[in-house]
């Protein structure tokens, strides 16, 4: 009899230990998945930013531009900047 209660004492052991390293496991991958979503959002920040101050460069151009011409051509160049995020960033 002692001999089966300390198997079985060791086969709960031996499922404890299992069960934590799977817990650690799936922690790690959880903590992983979350930097690399923190990595993503903070390059897209970067994208969308350098985006966006390129806009405001182009419509101080337009709003600074001496003849329509110019004007024209500025704002010309927002709505193709524009145009092409809408074509890469599908919604």
């Amino acid at each position: 009899m002692p001999l089966w209660l300390a198997g079985v004492l060791i086969r709960r052991h031996r499922l404890q230990v299992e069960r934590d390293q799977h817990e650690r496991a799936e922690a790690r991958d959880r903590e992983a998945v979350a930097q690399e979503r923190l990595r993503v959002a903070r390059d897209l920040h970067d994208v969308v930013a350098h985006h966006v101050s390129a806009v405001a460069v182009q419509a101080g151009a337009a709003r600074m531009a001496p003849d329509p011409d110019g004007r024209a051509e500025a704002l010309a160049h927002i709505a193709d900047s524009v145009g092409g995020s809408r074509k890469r960033c599908p919604s």
